[in-house]
């Protein structure tokens, strides 16, 4: 098969035949392979290749929103707000939508009494043949599995994790006690807990959305390398991806030092007031 950033390049030749060349700007020094186009009425368009982790992302949010309707309201009343008052945003380079999502998650799970979501990684893997969504190589043509090659339905290798998507399941290993706070009183609570001084500290804290917990980056320091532990000391609010240990979505974004974050959240704040 053929290797993903490969297909890219023979994707551009394509639509270079179609659209003209110059048009498609193939960016594939990224970590996942993108070609980007503005066309002659100004439509934008991107396209990834590979990007297992954003479709398991969007399984896991999906999941997710089923299971309680206040995680997707919430999602975008968060979004469109820090949104509409550009107080985090991607194309400003502060902090994307990702992140506040894996945010908000770790919240509804961890700060919440009870908790609002359950942590859906790894609940019943120790179940003898139960089935969940998990990673797996490629077998190829020789017998051997290479991990650099996929397909739609095979997951990259070095995702360790797997989560249940049983919504029966899933009901068996939540707590009886349902939490009944309305959107508005847990919008106010996850502004607090982040921004308002209710126990987040952005200069020593990560949200691990793998474990569905808020811990301190150093204690993390066997499990992450150098490199990741870096970007997570570097980002404005530390996020790790929750099937992908390696990567810190919200680390693509400006570095800032102590008294811009203190800046930033004390705007958040006032915002909310």
């Amino acid at each position: 098969m053929t290797h993903p950033y490969c297909y890219s390049d023979e994707l551009r030749g394509m639509l270079d035949k179609k659209y003209g060349p110059n048009i498609w700007e193939n960016n594939s020094f990224r970590r996942i392979p993108l070609l980007q186009a503005t066309l002659a009425d100004d439509t934008e368009i991107e396209i990834t290749f590979n990007n297992i982790t954003g479709l398991l992302n969007s399984e896991y949010v999906r999941t997710l929103a089923e299971i309680d309707s206040r995680f997707h309201k919430l999602g975008y009343f968060i979004k469109h707000f820090v949104s509409s008052r550009q107080i985090f945003d991607s194309d400003t380079k502060k902090l994307n939508s990702f992140s506040l999502i894996c945010m908000l998650i770790v919240f509804l799970q961890d700060k919440c009494s009870p908790p609002v979501l359950p942590r859906i990684i790894n609940m019943g893997s120790s179940v003898e043949g139960k089935e969940l969504i998990s990673p797996s190589y490629i077998t190829v043509g020789d017998g051997s599995q290479n991990p650099n090659n996929y397909d739609y339905k095979v997951l990259e290798s070095n995702l360790d994790f797997n989560f249940e998507y049983d919504h029966e399941e899933i009901q068996s290993f939540m707590k009886l006690e349902v939490n009944q706070d309305s959107v508005s009183e847990l919008f106010k609570k996850f502004v607090h807990f982040y921004f308002g001084g209710g126990g987040f500290d952005p200069i020593h804290d990560v949200v691990n959305t793998r474990e569905g917990k808020i811990q301190k980056i150093r204690s993390l320091g066997s499990i992450l390398d150098k490199r990741v532990k870096k970007k997570l000391d570097e980002a404005f609010i530390a996020v790790l991806d929750p099937f992908d240990m390696s990567y810190c979505p919200s680390s693509n974004f400006e570095l800032y030092s102590w008294t811009r974050k203190k800046s930033m959240i004390k705007k958040m704040v006032q915002f909310i007031r």
